[in-house]
């Protein structure tokens, strides 16, 4: 198995049985299936805007994605107020 098992993202579309396809999750997030696959090896990281959107449709905390952003969590719970 590769390295992309610990990635939160991989986690959340095998929470799902059958897993969550990665087509399904990057139409969910609205990026490509690329761009999701370098997210989840690690390749790439996302942006404050994708972050948001992640928390909002999937529940992954941006700080589980991007610890170093973990200083300005503040904006994101601010957007979701």
């Amino acid at each position: 198995m590769t390295g992309m098992s610990n990635n939160p993202l991989t986690a959340y579309r095998n929470r799902f049985d059958p897993p969550m396809s990665p087509a399904a999750l990057a139409r969910q997030l609205d990026i490509s299936r690329s761009f999701l696959h370098r997210l989840e090896a690690g390749e790439r990281k996302a942006g404050t805007e994708l972050l948001r959107r992640i928390k909002e449709k999937t529940g992954i905390a941006p700080s589980e994605l991007r610890p170093d952003l973990a200083a300005d969590a503040a904006m994101f719970t601010e957007a979701a107020e």
